[in-house]
């Protein structure tokens, strides 16, 4: 029974270090996530700003301009 648990150790460490590069990249991935937005982003939170009677239609254009510059 001994000699069992030893010859299976490697796979252990293996799957642990698999594991750990895993939740690593995974970490790394995430955080890249959240940058900047994109202009589509920004120019949905316009829309909807304007929808919502935030900005006047003067102020809608002058902002759409610049984001699309």
């Amino acid at each position: 029974m001994h000699g069992f648990g030893m010859g299976f150790g490697w796979l252990l460490w293996i799957i642990l270090i698999l594991g750990l590069f895993w939740g690593i990249a995974n970490y790394f991935n995430r955080s890249h996530d959240h940058s900047e937005p994109s202009k589509d982003s920004s120019l949905e939170i316009l829309n909807k700003r304007y929808a919502n009677g935030e900005i006047s239609l003067k102020e809608f254009h002058k902002m759409k301009r610049e984001l699309l510059s």
